[in-house]
């Protein structure tokens, strides 16, 4: 047993240690990337000494895309999970139909989703989403019942009372795993809807095709699963499974990156946020007065505050887009904000390309941003409120 643990560990480090120069500049590439993205390329370079830390984001990175990977093709490993639940040879005529019904209802929900929300923009109203998630409900269970109603066959050698619980099992089992399956769209549905900027009637409509195309793709993989199923002679292979997954998620990251060109460096920034180099909410800053003066902070942009009469302290506000290898680059407050509007597409405008004018925007504002040396600034936010006034004072 110590042998083979032996064995398999050393196999491991040698690959870790194989390709580590290749995870290194994969990471740093994603750095460079981002950082050419909010226009500051210029600091690259000094934070390339921190190795360790592009894998820690490489790690970060590999978990998140993984994880939003996954939300895309969510609907089909729920109904893969279905017939692994019901794996019984008399059971698949049951569910064989099940990935074209559950497409169905969640494109279903995508509308009626959609008319609710337009309704309540339109009227000012807040009718509530749920309605769409009752309606996906309903829809599946009524499907499940009339599905197993339809299919069901009598045991002979067991009694009625355990042919009923059996008809009861199996309906259930439908009835819960497709409305999962379906309500499942609404992760990638909201990932998608926040990457665009609906101004209009025809983006809105632009948006809703965009979003049942996806509804049809997040699919597939179940509909091919479930395919080669109706033939009994044929099994299909760990590998064919694999190739069954892979192939429409290759498609579906293809989609996003033409649809939704800054969901990728959305997914950057959460890593970067996730591991602590960067943070999305503003904070005050406590920042070394002999380096620093108030003078070299716009009031409008950083909101100064100075403490004290003969040992004077320095703070503000600001928020943190990258920190890495002992910097620090602090932007004012709307930075972020103007970030996150830059990355959202306009369906009509722009064709699948991001806002350029905004780019241009974003870049310009970054160059009022400052590289800190940790030394010199620190996260200081308990002598203030959210207002931003001091704590006590009146």
């Amino acid at each position: 047993m110590s042998d083979t643990f032996t064995a398999l560990f050393k196999q491991a480090l040698y690959l870790v240690v194989k390709y580590t120069p290749f995870l290194i500049l994969f990471s740093g590439l994603t750095i460079w990337f981002y950082l050419s993205h909010i226009g500051r390329i210029n600091i690259f370079p000094e934070i390339l000494s921190s190795y360790s830390s592009f894998i820690s984001i490489l790690a970060s990175l590999f978990f998140i895309g993984t994880a939003f990977s996954i939300t895309f093709i969510l609907p089909s490993l729920v109904l893969i999970l279905l017939h692994l639940t019901l794996n019984q040879k008399n059971n698949f005529k049951y569910i064989k139909k099940t990935p074209i019904v559950s497409t169905f209802i969640s494109c279903s929900f995508i509308i009626i989703s959609f008319a609710i929300s337009t309704y309540n923009v339109s009227y000012n109203k807040e009718v509530s989403l749920d309605i769409a998630c009752i309606i996906v409900i309903i829809a599946s269970l009524l499907y499940a019942f009339k599905n197993t109603c339809m299919n069901y066959t009598k045991i002979k050698s067991k009694p009625l009372t355990k042919n009923m619980l059996h008809f009861i099992i199996i309906t259930i089992t439908i009835f819960f795993f497709i409305s999962i399956s379906s309500l499942s769209i609404a992760f990638p549905m909201h990932l998608i809807s926040n990457d665009f900027n609906v101004n209009d009637e025809i983006t809105l409509i632009l948006l809703l095709v965009v979003l049942l195309l996806f509804s049809f793709f997040c699919f597939i993989p179940a509909s091919l699963y479930y395919r080669q199923l109706e033939n009994p002679l044929i099994k299909p292979k760990k590998n064919e499974i694999s190739l069954i997954l892979a192939t429409p998620f290759l498609v579906i990251v293809f989609l996003i990156c033409t649809f939704s060109p800054g969901l990728s460096v959305r997914i950057i920034h959460l890593s970067l946020n996730t591991l602590g180099f960067s943070d999305s909410q503003p904070h005050y800053y406590y920042i070394n007065s002999k380096k620093y003066t108030s003078d070299m902070f716009d009031k409008n942009d950083w909101s100064p505050v100075t403490l004290g009469t003969f040992d004077r302290k320095l703070y503000i506000k600001g928020v943190s887009l990258f920190s890495m290898s002992g910097k620090k680059l602090i932007c004012p407050e709307y930075t972020r904000k103007l970030q996150i509007e830059t990355y959202k597409t306009d369906l009509y405008k722009q064709h699948f390309e991001l806002d350029k004018d905004k780019m241009k925007q974003l870049k310009a504002a970054t160059q009022n941003c400052i590289l800190f040396n940790n030394d010199d600034i620190q996260q200081w936010d308990t002598l203030f409120d959210d207002t931003g006034k001091l704590k006590g004072s009146e």
